[in-house]
């Protein structure tokens, strides 16, 4: 595959659900231990995760957001914590 086709991956922002390149957004997994979320840097840590995008108004709601919870179903630790 050349350069010019190379495949882009999309994501979906949750907060505002429009779609936009993967490198674009950023990437918060589920927690492991404490019950917070945490960001991703990489884009690369295992388990669940999702994707905010770099919007100003995105960014501040991404602190009222509880969806995480049911995004990361079945991480043991969330499922005990509800």
């Amino acid at each position: 595959m050349s350069k010019a086709n190379k495949h882009i991956p999309i994501r979906t922002c949750v907060i505002c659900r429009q779609k936009y390149p993967k490198h674009e957004l950023v990437r918060f997994t589920c927690p492991r231990t404490e019950n917070e979320l945490q960001i991703d840097p990489t884009g690369k840590s295992p388990g669940r995760g999702f994707y905010v995008c770099h919007k100003e108004r995105c960014q501040k709601n991404i602190s009222k957001f509880r969806g995480w919870r049911n995004k990361c179903k079945g991480v043991r630790h969330v499922q005990n914590a509800r």
